[in-house]
């Protein structure tokens, strides 16, 4: 995953983590002149509008940080069980949850 990517990624959760929020993974696909970039917000509970607004606004802020020669898709899934990365995923960000 490019640098660049990792950086909008974090700048684009500023404000945009709220406490159920237990993990982001992002996938990078493509050459530099036409590159793909997913994220999964992977919740807790439900997804109410807040969470969607999120979302919508973390993907906003990190599309602005690239050309049009990169497509921005972020999803958030509701009732995460598992926090595994999927094989082309990275991990960027995992709250910390204590075992019991």
């Amino acid at each position: 995953m490019r640098v660049e990517a990792l950086l909008s990624m974090q700048r684009a959760l500023w404000q945009h983590v709220t406490p159920d929020l237990r993990a982001v993974v992002v996938s990078h696909q493509g050459t530099p002149d036409s590159e793909s970039i997913e994220a999964r917000f992977l919740y807790a509970g439900d997804i109410d509008d807040v969470r969607l607004e999120c979302v919508s606004l973390a993907e906003g802020y990190c599309a602005a940080d690239f050309t049009s020669g990169v497509t921005v898709n972020f999803h958030a899934v509701p009732n995460v069980i598992s926090l595994d990365p999927l094989p082309d995923e990275h991990l960027v960000y995992m709250r910390w949850e204590p075992e019991d």
